[in-house]
């Protein structure tokens, strides 16, 4: 594979390049490639774009690039498969390669609680993860102890892709007494913090914030520093957070590395409709994006991500995540009413077009004749319209007209002959 890679972070458009060997006898020429990404077909088209025109001599290597591009641009795992279909290979084992790519972006977040530094972080010493209390740290820390034989901490990130102009990055620090913790340590103008960005994959920094000892308040708690990349907007970068010795003999704790990104939380809701009459539905949210923990604030003052003994109706659930990012989804609890629950005399039941915003047509056929009226209830059992009785009616075509009500859940209830159906309409606005 010689392209895309994740050295230098991905992006929207990435094209998808290999190299083809010919291990056989004969020249190759005229065969179908293709690829997919994570199982799933790109979408290349055959035989224009998957198909290789050129020549192969035996034992050489030439290059290939698909002309469809993918968007890698989501943060995430990606697998990449491309393949050959040769008719008559001798070796179908080398047809297929496959590597696995990982994007980082934002939202971006690191506690160190597990205890093990992540492999996609570099950093300029052993891994030194602290435990709670082990130098008087409230919590999992990445620390190191500087003085004049180790003078530098240095953290590389992972490249992140695709910064924008409202990305900041927040991290938490402190400078305390080797060895207890239990002391602040007064800093000297040569004792820095600094943050550094890369955007050419490492090779190059500069600072993006720079703090002198001396600008440093002592204390045994967390501060934390908030790092503009507005500068770097559209780009790849690669950050580093670097502390230097001036003086002394401390500790430097980092913990909290966060580069937050608010599009939303991505609820998904799973829902457990209600039984006619009955307080019997539920909900449980559950975002797909966001760092725990998350707090959980519905329409009538509950708090929780389950909800559960619920009538029918549409319940609106505020969740915001540790850092303030907060998305807002409306469930519709229905009811369990179906075609399947239809009484023996209807043969059908059916309402066009569902959802409507002014007018429905109900259509019912019937077994055999009979009075039929069709009505329409809201979620509370009200009617709030009702047509005329048909009589002794084979086949109803009732319009509906909604016009005027509410944006929301209606049941259309058919009664002929003593019996009852319902089935739900959705009133849009």
């Amino acid at each position: 594979m010689v392209s895309p890679s994740d050295q230098c972070g991905l992006s929207s458009g990435e094209p998808i390049r290999v190299e083809i060997t010919n291990y056989g006898a004969l020249p190759q020429s005229l065969f179908p490639l293709n690829y997919s990404v994570n199982g799933v077909l790109a979408g290349v088209s055959q035989p224009q774009d998957g198909f290789y025109t050129g020549i192969i001599s035996r034992d050489s290597t030439e290059t290939f690039e698909f002309d469809l591009n993918y968007n890698f641009a989501m943060s995430g795992e990606y697998t990449i498969q491309v393949w050959t279909e040769m008719m008559n290979d001798s070796n179908l084992a080398n047809d297929t390669l496959t590597i696995v790519l990982t994007n980082y972006a934002p939202p971006f977040f690191e506690d160190f609680e597990t205890g093990v530094l992540a492999s996609y972080f570099d950093i300029s010493f052993d891994n030194q993860i602290f435990a709670p209390n082990a130098h008087n740290n409230p919590t999992f820390v990445m620390g190191a102890n500087l003085f004049s034989s180790f003078d530098e901490f240095r953290l590389d990130f992972p490249v992140m892709s695709g910064i924008r102009a409202t990305d900041t990055l927040f991290f938490e620090y402190r400078y305390v007494n080797w060895s207890p913790g239990t002391v602040p340590t007064t800093l000297e103008v040569s004792d820095t913090l600094t943050v550094l960005a890369s955007t050419d994959c490492g090779e190059t920094y500069e600072p993006v914030y720079i703090q002198p000892g001396t600008e440093h308040e002592p204390a045994t708690n967390f501060r934390t520093v908030a790092v503009p990349l507005a500068e770097y907007e559209g780009e790849n970068i690669k950050l580093r957070i670097l502390g230097i010795w001036g003086s002394g003999d401390y500790w430097l704790d980092i913990d909290n590395i966060n580069l937050p990104r608010c599009d939303g939380l991505g609820l998904e809701a799973q829902v457990q409709n209600a039984d006619p009459g009955q307080a019997n539905g539920s909900i449980l949210v559950t975002p797909a994006s966001g760092i725990a923990p998350f707090t959980f604030v519905w329409n009538d003052g509950t708090e929780g991500a389950e909800r559960t003994d619920l009538t029918p109706g549409n319940y609106t659930v505020i969740v915001t995540d540790r850092f303030g990012c907060s998305d807002v989804r409306t469930i519709t609890v229905d009811v369990n009413v179906g075609v399947n629950d239809l009484p023996t005399i209807l043969s059908s039941f059916a309402i066009t077009p569902n959802p409507t915003h002014d007018q429905a047509m109900v259509r019912v056929q019937l077994r055999e004749a009979a009075d039929v009226q069709i009505d329409l209830v809201n979620m509370l059992g009200q009617r709030v319209w009702a047509g005329d009785w048909w009589r002794n009616a084979t086949s109803v075509a009732q319009p509906v007209d909604v016009t005027g009500l509410p944006a929301g859940v209606y049941l259309v209830r058919v009664q002929a002959a003593g019996a009852v159906a319902t089935q739900k309409l959705v009133v849009t606005e």
